[in-house]
């Protein structure tokens, strides 16, 4: 099985852990409900909205690009702008937890 481009709960708890914010933290600072974002941090939920993933970002304090290129390479965390454009296709190819494609 090929591991996927984009780890989006990965990214999540990481930069959660950068910026020393808790799920509480990230629900009060979006509006978004707790047992989403724990869905979101767990990969239970693998190709949020857009603007999910914009509120997220803004929440941290990190840009959308950045927040977007951390990449699981072999365990370890990478920033690869080249892989940010495959994931970008990739995600707006997929549908949405709700069934619908986002774009």
């Amino acid at each position: 099985m090929e591991p996927q481009l984009f780890d989006f709960g990965w990214s999540l708890r990481f930069w959660m852990k950068e910026r020393g914010m808790s799920q509480g933290d990230i629900m009060r600072a979006t509006g978004l409900e707790r047992s989403y974002i724990s869905r979101l941090a767990t990969n239970k939920v693998k190709y949020p909205r857009f603007e999910t993933v914009e509120k997220i970002a803004r929440a941290l304090s990190v840009s959308l690009h950045d927040f977007m290129s951390v990449a699981i390479v072999g365990g370890k965390e990478q920033a690869d702008p080249g892989r940010l454009e495959k994931c970008v296709k990739e995600c707006l190819a997929r549908p949405d937890s709700s069934g619908t494609y986002s774009d």
